[in-house]
């Protein structure tokens, strides 16, 4: 195990200056900090507070003034009181409109139920990106260790092709080994190439993720507890079960739910006419000079009692409700799902032994300089070099498979914070 540490960070030291270096702690903690995607959803969250704060305004009040005549004589019989301003007379109203039904509890209510649809979608944002985070951060340590030995295994073969085309053109050995070393090389070269297309592909997903710099060429995840500890120990199924109805996409279709709800009341509420308190003050246009008059209005509701928007709103919560039952269900079957998954992978880990691969590394060594020396067959060594590598493939892809399952369970289990 040591000499594969330092295997790793002798490869470290071919990159570029400008490598980023991060641990996993040190990822997720720039990761909350840095994405873009995070920060636009706490703004959406700001802006329905907002929105919460307009719900709870009354209407404004209407001020009206009319009936002023800006060219009347200036003569002493019709002069008002004051000389200014010059007129004779003015219509003053003024209405505020009293919301009936509840309609501002009902749009209070409303709102806080979106502010809370925000936040659930924050919190399952999170879950998401989090889940990709760990996910994109093992696959890159895979691709890290793979590209460290494969590398090392392409120099290796290189070397014993140039030889053997040597010996195949001096006719020491048969010419079938060498083409037999070129078309294992090959093979080494090709799964190299597809191994560096997936590392940057991950380095893409890390680099949105992050949000890291152009600058910044590369990014190398400290490749420690890539390994997995044995471990047989399972968290309980019935209590990840419970965790269900907070789940942030549930608490999400629960809050919908609750908005519908609300609209529901909101609408309803609106089949009855808002009042109208009115004032008024005339100067020379009634039956005295100085006139004062209060009055009331309303709409009268004789065919348009909201029946459409009511329709629609009960229909929307109909909709709301059979969501919120499959959002709970979908969660409670990938709980179960992601759990047995774990318990798999966990049994087949547990049953293989991380030494066979310094052993293989070992026996390598010896293995081609026994055949330099001709101690042992061409055909064994191939065959020896063809199942270090697939030992190498099957145990990094294991490992990666098994902090999935965990990221994965992880991610199905995941509530609100705020949930009790």
């Amino acid at each position: 195990m040591l000499r594969h540490i330092l295997l790793l960070l002798s490869i470290t030291q071919a990159f570029p200056p400008d490598t980023l270096y991060l641990t996993i702690v040190e990822a997720e903690a720039r990761f909350l900090q840095k994405n873009l995607l995070l920060y636009a959803q706490k703004l959406r969250i700001d802006a329905e507070r907002a929105l919460l704060l307009q719900a709870r305004l009354w209407p404004n009040p209407t001020l009206s003034i009319d009936q002023m005549d800006f060219f009347a004589p200036s003569t002493p019989e019709y002069r008002p009181l004051s000389e200014f301003p010059r007129f004779y007379q003015i219509a003053v109203s003024f209405s505020q409109t009293l919301l009936t039904a509840g309609k501002r509890l009902h749009s209070i209510t409303l709102q806080k139920a979106a502010i809370h649809i925000q936040e659930a979608a924050f919190a399952d944002l999170l879950r998401n990106l989090r889940y990709n985070l760990h996910t994109h951060l093992r696959a890159l340590q895979r691709d890290q260790i793979l590209l460290t030995t494969l590398a090392r295994q392409e120099t290796l073969l290189t070397d014993l092709v140039h030889r053997y085309e040597i010996l195949a053109q001096s006719q020491i050995v048969p010419e079938v080994e060498y083409l037999r070393l070129q078309s294992l090389l090959q093979s080494v070269r090709t799964t190299l190439r597809e191994q560096r297309l997936s590392y940057e592909e991950t380095q893409n997903q890390l680099r949105q993720l992050l949000n890291l710099p152009i600058q910044d060429q590369l990014l190398w995840i400290d490749t420690a507890g890539f390994w997995p500890e044995r471990d047989t120990t399972m968290p309980p199924l019935d209590s990840l079960l419970s965790l269900a109805p907070y789940r942030p996409d549930v608490r999400l279709a629960a809050y919908q739910l609750a908005y519908d709800e609300a609209n529901l009341r909101l609408q309803k509420a609106y089949a009855y006419p808002d009042l109208n308190l009115l004032a008024s003050y005339d100067r020379l246009g009634g039956y005295r000079i100085d006139q004062i008059g209060f009055g009331v209005g309303f709409t009268l509701p004789l065919w348009n009692r909201n029946q459409g928007q009511i329709r629609a709103a009960a229909a929307l919560r109909q909709a709301s409700q059979v969501l919120y039952e499959n959002a709970l269900s979908t969660a409670q079957s990938e709980i179960l799902t992601a759990w047995r998954n774990l318990a798999l992978l966990k049994t087949q880990w547990n049953q293989t032994s991380l030494t066979l691969l310094s052993t293989y590394q070992d026996a390598e060594t010896r293995y081609r300089l026994a055949l330099q020396n001709q101690r042992v067959s061409f055909l064994a060594y191939i065959d020896f070099f063809q199942s270090y590598k697939e030992l190498l493939l099957n145990l990094t892809q294991l490992a990666y498979a098994y902090h999935q399952a965990q990221a994965k369970l992880q991610h199905a289990s995941t509530t609100l914070p705020t949930d009790p």
